[in-house]
């Protein structure tokens, strides 16, 4: 619980003043590596600088791996987006924001009164006066499909083919040629977890590593010492497979940093098996922990703790 209420801004949608007073689309957070692809252009211009121009109509931001970005809508408030999405500015309304969204996973969270959004897929779209939801889109199957998780509030999904009205805890799934149907709820905490913030809990002091994987990670580890997060996931080698369980280990929490639960755990899930006493063992518990925090799931330990 503490760790969710320290999430700040990107978590709970809060932009800051100048963001929140507006009349055009901005970007208000950048992790990791962000491109703008305005009107026109041919390919996309990479920037870490919150700082820019406003995005106009059919202007694109698209987000990188293991990187995350947020936009302030006009109307709407804050979206958050993950990993490896794109999307699209739509003309935007007096009392209303868009977006066109092509691949990826958003979040809409705003805690103020109910906001008004509009977003357009090649699914579906999706009519939301609510509060919380959440997005993707993703091929399965060699389909590509739209899911729209409501948390709070109400949305019409529709298509040429059909239509929907979701609101709490609801869930549906639509794809090019069908009509949007209803699923099975979900777990609202799990399917947020991208956009959660996930502190550092690693002493590297206590990490072993090589005196060759401490050379090739040098700028990585420095960033990590310093407390940027960020610029230790950017300066971590590109293709790098981790060698050794404390390699896996250090990339598993920096996957963490960017709240990308499913990779860390899969990083760790590769980890030798070890006694619970031995270092390693507890590198990994300990992460493992940190997950079930922000999850707010049990995970009690058996182990006396001796690491920092």
């Amino acid at each position: 619980m503490v760790l969710i209420a320290s999430l700040g801004w990107f978590a709970n949608g809060v932009a800051p003043a100048s963001a929140q007073t507006t009349t055009a689309a901005r970007i208000v957070e950048i992790q990791g590596t962000v491109e703008i692809i305005r009107q026109g252009a041919a390919i996309g211009v990479a920037t870490k600088d919150t700082n820019q121009p406003p995005l106009q109509a059919f202007d694109r931001l698209r987000t990188g791996t293991n990187s995350r970005a947020a936009l302030f809508v006009p109307g709407s408030g804050v979206v958050p987006l993950g990993a490896q999405t794109e999307v699209e500015i739509l003309p935007q309304g007096p009392d209303s924001g868009g977006l066109f969204f092509f691949k990826g996973i958003l979040s809409f969270i705003h805690r103020g009164e109910p906001g008004r959004m509009k977003i357009l897929t090649r699914g579906g779209n999706a009519g939301m006066k609510g509060t919380e939801f959440v997005m993707e889109v993703a091929e399965a199957d060699g389909t590509e499909r739209t899911t729209l998780s409501v948390i709070d509030g109400i949305v019409s999904f529709t298509n040429e083919l059909g239509s929907l009205t979701l609101t709490n805890g609801e869930q549906a799934v639509a794809a090019p040629g069908q009509a949007p149907r209803r699923r099975a709820g979900f777990n609202a905490t799990n399917l947020l977890q991208w956009c959660f913030y996930y502190p550092a809990v690693l002493d590297l002091k206590d990490l072993p590593l090589t005196t060759e994987e401490q050379n090739i990670l040098d700028e990585s580890l420095a960033a990590y010492r310093s407390g940027d997060l960020l610029a230790a996931l950017d300066n971590y080698p590109a293709n790098r497979k981790p060698g050794s369980d404390a390699g896996r280990i250090y990339y598993a929490a920096l996957l963490l940093s960017v709240g990308q639960v499913e990779k860390c755990e899969a990083a760790l899930a590769t980890l030798t098996a070890a006694e619970p006493s031995e270092k390693n063992a507890r590198l990994d518990n300990a992460l493992r922990q940190l997950i079930a925090a922000v999850k707010r799931e049990p995970r009690p330990s058996t182990i006396n703790h001796q690491l920092s």
